[in-house]
């Protein structure tokens, strides 16, 4: 699947997009337990969101090897 990266997920992975091997499906909240694995300070920020194929998906939301997966790190604006 490939993966899209914006704001401090970016800063902390340092790629705007990448592929992350699945041989199979994957729930959002596994992909997201296996990105901070890898990229530990992910698990640091207050809340990450995914959003598939473009649209905005719950941890239960299955994601096929196929999909695009953005990254949407907590924002804050003024």
């Amino acid at each position: 699947m490939e993966i899209l990266t914006f704001g401090i997920a970016f800063e902390i992975i340092g790629k705007r997009r990448f592929q992350f091997n699945a041989d199979e499906s994957l729930s959002c909240a596994q992909l997201k337990d296996q990105l901070i694995k890898k990229y530990p300070e992910l698990g640091s920020l207050s809340s990450v969101k995914l959003a598939v194929n473009g649209e905005y998906v719950e941890d239960d939301f299955l994601i096929l090897p196929d999909h695009e997966v953005a990254i949407i790190p907590p924002v804050s604006g003024g």
